[in-house]
């Protein structure tokens, strides 16, 4: 007989395709749903003895089997895929003994296994996994639909025993991936005209832009040499649109970014209390608080300050805290826990001004929950200002005020401005935490190395040090002095 399979959207356009390659004598062989709609096998030119079912009798008799066993083809097929157009010639007698069922079986198999030498690995394995949905169809279901007949489909005995599924399908060899020398050069040549092209493509934009509006890209360009972030630069650029003279364009951008700054005043030496400055290793804690503390001194006496350090990991500091203590004539107390924390600034009560030095953290550092019980006094309230460091790179600062935003800041202190080539990062990063700058310091000297914080003073320093950063890049390449 002749075996077609068709495809179709559904069943009623399925059968009438059958209906009208192979004729109304079509006998359906099988229905599956698909991806898309429905697959049905049909047959034409079979023997018409095998549309009968066995009767009652030969059921009865235990020399007849249930089902009939395809006994032979008439010529081999290369692929489970190429069931089109194959002509199966089926033996005419019913016989039950079980060499026929495994001979059946092992036909199937040798179909398999063809079906694997002619396909890739990953059609392989969905075609035996379409193929043996079928035959377990086949072998469940003889249905005729509008007519059409149907074959008894039951010639596989269930109980026989089908191979297991690793042995029917064995696992396939394992693909290992390697880095060809050849692929590798020409991925590297492919990202470097990557990005040639996206180089060209901005240049394009930026010509476009400097055409439509010449003032706001060298107003932009000036802005990216100070360091500043592009969201701040952008909001600036964006209330100078109007001007349309650089230079006054320029002034507006310097004074829009002054006004952003928040600053504290002189609120430590002011208003006076419980100040502790917090910040990460390595800032200048120790020198800031010697300088505030001789402001203080030179401001009201000796006897209106105090001072405390809960570093009790460094020697050195302790040292150091005292030798500026001796100095300035002003005492000086180390704490290691709450209990003498409380009997510190109980001991301090009297003064205007107590300042505490605390130790350099990270963010794996475990004595931070012991600085935040030291901190966290509720019988006395305490200023906590976080010191940054001028020369710190943008991810450092931000992960900084991060970490110590937990201690409820009340303002910052920008130091080592003398040793930073930029001050952008800085600037960026306390105005995109809203963060009040209180103090700066540019120097070692106590105390003239400290002044208040003034915004427009940040604002020039910033713009002084990006030209002198420029100009001594500029001596560089053209090799002067």
């Amino acid at each position: 007989m002749k075996i077609r399979r068709f495809f179709a959207k559904d069943m009623r356009t399925a059968l009438a395709n059958v209906t009208s390659e192979l004729g109304a004598e079509a006998a359906i062989l099988s229905s599956t749903k698909v991806n898309g709609g429905v697959e049905v096998v049909a047959a034409t030119d079979y023997e018409e003895s095998l549309l009968h079912k066995p009767s009652s009798n030969s059921q009865a008799n235990n020399g007849q089997s249930k089902a009939s066993k395809p006994s032979s083809y008439s010529e081999p097929v290369d692929s489970l895929d190429d069931l089109d157009d194959v002509t199966v010639t089926l033996s005419s007698q019913r016989e039950s003994n079980k060499s026929k069922v495994h001979q059946s079986k092992s036909l199937i198999e040798s179909l398999l296994g063809q079906s694997k030498r002619s396909q890739s690995s990953s059609e392989r394995l969905s075609s035996r996994e379409d193929e043996s949905s079928r035959l377990r169809a086949t072998n469940n279901q003889a249905t005729s639909s509008r007519g059409t007949k149907s074959i008894d489909n039951n010639y596989v005995d269930q109980n026989s025993g089908w191979p297991e599924e690793e042995q029917r399908f064995p696992s396939f060899p394992k693909v290992e991936w390697t880095q060809e020398p050849t692929l590798v050069a020409m991925r590297e040549e492919l990202n470097m005209l990557r990005s040639l092209l996206q180089d060209q493509v901005a240049k394009i934009a930026d010509d476009k832009r400097l055409q439509e509006s010449p003032t706001a890209v060298a107003l932009e360009r000036e802005m990216v040499k100070l360091g500043l972030d592009k969201p701040i630069i952008q909001s600036i650029i964006g209330q100078c649109d109007a001007e349309k003279d650089y230079e006054c364009a320029w002034q507006k951008g310097l004074a829009l970014l002054a006004k952003s700054i928040r600053v504290n005043e002189d609120e430590i030496l002011t208003r006076g209390g419980v100040v502790a400055l917090v910040g990460p290793t390595g800032v200048g804690k120790t020198t800031t608080i010697a300088k505030l503390a001789a402001k203080q001194v030179l401001k009201e006496g000796a006897n209106s300050v105090a001072l405390i350090t809960t570093d009790n990991f460094r020697v050195a500091a302790h040292e150091q805290l005292r030798t500026y203590g001796r100095i300035l004539q002003v005492p000086v107390r180390a704490v290691d826990d709450e209990k003498s924390f409380r009997e510190a600034l109980y001991h301090f009560s009297d003064k205007k001004l107590v300042l505490i030095d605390t130790a350099g953290m990270s963010h794996h550092d475990e004595r931070m929950a012991q600085l935040m019980e030291v901190l966290s006094n509720d019988t006395v309230e305490i200023k906590n200002y976080l010191v940054l460091s001028a020369t710190s790179q943008r991810q450092v600062l931000v992960e900084a005020i991060e970490l110590f935003k937990q201690f409820k800041l009340e303002g910052s202190i920008i130091t080592k401005i003398d040793e930073a080539v930029s001050l952008g990062e800085a600037i960026s990063t306390i105005l995109s935490h809203n963060l009040p700058v209180a103090y700066t310091t540019d120097g070692q000297r106590v105390p003239e190395d400290i002044r208040v914080a003034r915004a427009h003073h940040l604002v020039s320093k910033m713009v002084w040090l990006s030209r002198q950063h420029e100009n001594q890049w500029s001596k560089q390449a053209t090799g002067t002095r």
